[in-house]
């Protein structure tokens, strides 16, 4: 599974900066405690959509730049489309 690189110590101290705790972060930016908490530990990279909730919460403190994705975009996109078609019934 991809790490992410700069979120981590990132969104730590932002959140300490604001004086918030995980669970109130959680509460205000609408994720999950503990997958905020598996960002600060570095074993979950975020989805694009969460990551957007993140940059939006801080409102320019934190850029999409920041996350540090380390896989592209395009790439989860891909991945995406593929596992939808292999789940999908074949038709005759």
């Amino acid at each position: 599974m991809p790490r992410i690189q700069m979120l981590p110590s990132r969104l730590a101290e932002l959140r300490r900066v604001r004086g918030l705790s995980l669970r109130e972060l959680s509460a205000k930016c609408g994720v999950d405690f503990t997958t905020l908490r598996f960002y600060e530990l570095r074993m979950r990279e975020p989805l694009v959509g969460t990551a957007m909730k993140l940059v939006r919460y801080f409102d320019g403190d934190l850029r999409y730049e920041d996350l540090a994705l380390s896989t592209p975009i395009k790439d989860i996109r891909k991945r995406g489309r593929e596992k939808r078609e292999r789940a999908a019934p074949a038709t005759p």
